[in-house]
């Protein structure tokens, strides 16, 4: 018995390496909102925010059909109340997003493929007015995602995919002076918004 399981298990690593196919890729966003306004011939600026979110990946494939990896999660929120005096808002975030998906049906150049991940992020926030500066909330957040996807491939080494909706758990919490405040979220359901990436294999 312990023969017949060290044959299945050295043949299922040796088809993995067969298969082995190392990726990058990933996705951003940038946004900006501004402007400005005029009253009695006088101007005035809006408030003004910036948002970047880079979200780099590596994987890997175990065969033509399933990969794993991780997405890197980097993200860095800007906003200018543009008051006198002004307050300045900047919150940096960080975390780790390992995946695993499954491509199951190949039309073409198109590929269609499920993905599950498990998300952690840590953010903090900093206020700063008048030349001084002072620590806002410091925020954990932990999400689960099940994602329809598609690729699209460009070329041998190149694909581009995208993600629509999905099944998703998110908990956070926010910590400021010792108080605690937590919240949980469920969704389900498809979106307009296209998260659009790419990946490139080696």
């Amino acid at each position: 018995m312990r023969k017949i399981l060290s044959i299945v298990l050295v043949s299922l690593i040796s088809t993995s390496f067969c298969f082995s196919q190392i990726f990058v890729g990933g996705s951003f966003n940038i946004t900006t909102t501004g402007g400005s306004e005029k009253t009695n011939n006088v101007s005035t600026d809006k408030e003004s925010t910036f948002n970047l979110n880079l979200n780099p990946q590596v994987g890997y494939f175990l065969n033509p059909n399933l990969a794993v990896g991780t997405y890197l999660v980097m993200g860095l929120y800007r906003k200018n109340d543009n008051k006198n005096p002004e307050t300045i808002t900047t919150t940096t975030t960080f975390g780790l997003a390992p995946f695993a998906r499954y491509y199951f049906m190949e039309i073409g150049q198109l590929s269609l493929f499920g993905e599950g991940n498990i998300g952690f992020s840590s953010s903090k926030t900093k206020f700063k007015s008048n030349g001084v500066s002072v620590d806002g909330n410091k925020t954990t957040n932990f999400g689960i995602n099940v994602l329809p996807g598609v690729a699209y491939k460009i070329s041998e080494k190149i694909e581009i995919e995208a993600f629509i909706g999905g099944l998703s758990f998110s908990t956070e919490n926010s910590n400021l002076n010792n108080n605690e405040d937590k919240s949980n979220s469920l969704s389900l359901g498809l979106s307009t918004n296209l998260n659009i990436g790419f990946i490139y294999k080696f």
